[in-house]
């Protein structure tokens, strides 16, 4: 799962929480209940209510020395976030508050980002198989039409039989280099793990 840290000083810090507070809208908003829950100063709180893409979940933030960092994002509805889920949301909560907030304050946001290719990962023909999907699927419907869920099967097959653990975290990020909306590529990367999960219990089962 990844990371996300804004670096500043304490009075940065506070101007940039400050800051995302006012710009929240819905899904999001700062959270002063699950604050007082944590009943700890040194925590900042947002929410996200549920909606088609994402559950309801809260972001917890820790005010360090020299920054504040994401120390964890918790659902409110379900047992626990897939990590394709937890990725998700953090890359929203990037993109919809901290950078901007960031940007205005010229503050230094770190995130680990994937920090290789698919093709490096699992070699250039499975990535083909994801850009021939990518490229002839409704983007509105997913993997949902058969001709596109075969185009995607062959892709997570293929996977399965390179025999090497893909990151879902890089599998997200190149759907979305790929121009997949975020809620379209996080369920896409739930059915990834999905199907990883079905295809090891099929090779135990045989």
């Amino acid at each position: 799962m990844r990371d996300l840290e804004v670096r500043g000083t304490r009075a940065q810090v506070d101007a940039l929480v400050d800051h995302m507070t006012q710009a929240a809208k819905a899904p999001w908003a700062r959270s002063a209940e699950g604050e007082a829950n944590i009943g700890d100063d040194s925590y900042r709180v947002f929410s996200r209510e549920a909606d088609g893409s994402l559950p309801a979940l809260g972001v917890a933030l820790h005010l360090e020395p020299e920054g504040i960092q994401i120390v964890n994002i918790v659902p409110r509805d379900v047992g626990n976030l897939s990590t394709g889920v937890y990725n998700a949301a953090l890359q929203e909560f990037l993109e919809q508050l901290v950078q901007p907030a960031a940007a205005a304050l010229s503050l230094s946001v770190v995130t680990s980002l994937p920090r290789t290719s698919l093709a490096a990962e699992v070699g250039p023909e499975i990535a083909r198989l994801l850009v021939q999907f990518s490229g002839a699927a409704n983007q509105s419907s997913g993997s949902s039409h058969p001709a596109d869920f075969k185009r995607w099967a062959a892709f997570l097959v293929a996977v399965h039989r390179r025999g090497k653990r893909l990151d879902t975290d890089l599998l997200y990020a190149t759907l979305r280099e790929q121009e997949w909306p975020k809620e379209k590529a996080s369920e896409l990367v739930s059915e990834f793990e999905f199907a990883r999960e079905l295809l090891s219990i099929a090779d135990d089962v045989h």
